[in-house]
């Protein structure tokens, strides 16, 4: 009987961890218009790659909030040009123009008036060369 709980715990316990892995779907990389999702799942960052320009998807009531209408000091336009990375901080992401490296970390939150934007500047970005 032991032996029967001990196994059947563990089937459970394997599920819960194979069923609570987010899924992902892959995405092209060479159009305009980028979906990200965030650890809040009503919640996506909406990215245009042409700008950066980046804008909070809201899925309960279909807002669709501007964060960033163009970094400061952007500089490419061209589709695919940006993307972004997510941190362990929910809130936050990193914006990165992929043709000159340079990078913003992009804030998000619930009130448009705390969502900000802040270049990252050459001594906080990683040379990797």
């Amino acid at each position: 009987m032991k032996k029967n709980f001990l196994t059947l715990l563990a089937f459970v316990l394997f599920c819960g961890t194979v069923f609570a892995q987010e899924v992902q779907y892959p995405q092209k990389t060479d159009v305009r218009w980028r979906l990200f999702s965030t650890q809040d799942s009503n919640i996506f960052l909406q990215l245009d790659t042409l700008n950066g320009s980046v804008y909070t998807l809201n899925t309960t009531n279909g807002s669709l909030t501007e964060i960033v209408e163009l970094p400061s000091g952007s500089s490419s336009f061209e589709k695919g040009a940006y993307t972004l990375y997510a941190t362990k901080d929910k809130y936050n992401f990193i914006l990165i123009d992929q043709n000159t490296a340079a990078s913003w970390l992009i804030h998000w939150d619930y009130n448009k008036d705390k969502c900000s934007c802040k270049k990252l500047g050459a001594e906080q970005t990683p040379h990797l060369w």
